[in-house]
């Protein structure tokens, strides 16, 4: 399997290729109109006096989006966690019927009520942007906040997710169904920096913070700050120290676990009592009446930092993998 010519073509102009996109995701991050649609959407809530509160999170939060990239909201109403079947087809009509109500400001595309994040999608005229709203639970708006300190502590980490995105892109790994997601990589690229140069793993960010915040079950109390202190290095090092390191890991053994800046092996998550203490919530979670076990039967395995018993990348077919784990091994050649 050789590496695809648009591979290595944009392993040809890493640096100029990098400035490019980090100048899209900055636009992207002052695009005046996404304020302009958070605002439509506030106002369409209070107008129906809907008791909500609208929070932007993803990519053009976090610093990773382009122009284009869809706006993600989440709606916490009163606090209120939104499980059950009944309740969350309730409120998807809900936010469709005040949306309705408003006016021709809005148009729903579809309505997502089975996936584990249920969704409204719709489209905003005045803006001509695409909006996902969810209202389950508000994970999504922690993740892009810990996601967002620590590329503002660490301004490469932005640029690697940046550049591997494309990477991914033209190398067809990426997507929200059978590919590695925007968000998955992010956390392989924070996973990457953990081990290679000594960051501070979530869970020791969590204890150092030591003000817990539980949201859905799950603990999410990392604070604002991370410490990092990494050698400058340049992003054709990092890159290279990426593509070698995921370009020999032991996808069939082992875990990628940002909570605790070490690769865990697959089959302590059958095993309860060699789990660490840390995974104190996911032992609690497991032995409720629902578990949700940690899906360790895929071919890769991302644990999310936060919601514990999420595998990032459980959709991932074994021949994407293959690719992945190839494509890193060939571009970690062209960099040396």
């Amino acid at each position: 399997m050789s590496l695809p010519q648009s591979l290595q073509e944009l392993l040809k102009n890493i640096n100029k290729t990098v400035a490019h996109l980090f100048k899209l995701s900055n636009d992207a991050l002052n695009d005046k109109r996404t304020i302009q649609l958070v605002d439509d959407l506030t106002n369409a809530f209070e107008t129906q006096q809907f008791d909500v509160e609208v929070h932007m999170f993803g990519s053009r939060v976090t610093g990773l989006a382009s122009s284009e990239s869809d706006i993600d909201i989440y709606l916490n109403f009163e606090g209120d966690e939104c499980i059950e079947a009944e309740l969350i087809k309730n409120r998807s009509e809900q936010i469709k019927n005040c949306l309705n109500t408003d006016g021709p400001k809005w148009e729903i595309e579809f309505i997502s009520n089975k996936s584990r994040t249920p969704i409204v999608r719709l489209s905003h005229s005045p803006t001509r942007l695409q909006c996902d709203i969810s209202f389950t639970n508000g994970l999504s708006v922690e993740n892009s906040k810990f996601i967002k300190s620590f590329n503002t502590a660490y301004p490469p980490c932005r640029q690697l997710i940046l550049f591997l995105k494309k990477w991914m892109l033209l190398g067809n790994l990426t997507g929200s169904n059978f590919g590695i997601t925007s968000y998955a990589l992010t956390w392989l690229v924070i996973f990457y920096l953990q081990v290679t140069y000594k960051i501070p793993s979530v869970a020791t960010l969590i204890k150092s913070h030591n003000r817990s915040k539980i949201v859905s079950g799950w603990e999410t109390g990392v604070g604002n700050n991370v410490p990092i202190d990494v050698p400058e290095l340049s992003i054709p090092e990092l890159l290279l120290g990426f593509f070698e390191y995921y370009g020999r890991f032991d996808y069939m053994n082992d875990v990628v676990c940002p909570l605790l800046g070490i690769t865990c092996r697959k089959k302590i998550f059958t095993e309860i009592l060699a789990l660490p203490d840390t995974m104190a919530l996911y032992i609690a979670q497991i032995q409720k009446a629902k578990p949700e076990y940690f899906r360790v039967d895929s071919s890769m395995c991302v644990q999310d930092p936060f919601d514990l018993s999420h595998n990032l990348t459980k959709a991932v077919p074994i021949l994407t993998l293959k690719r992945f784990k190839q494509y890193c091994k060939e571009s970690a050649l062209m960099l040396r």
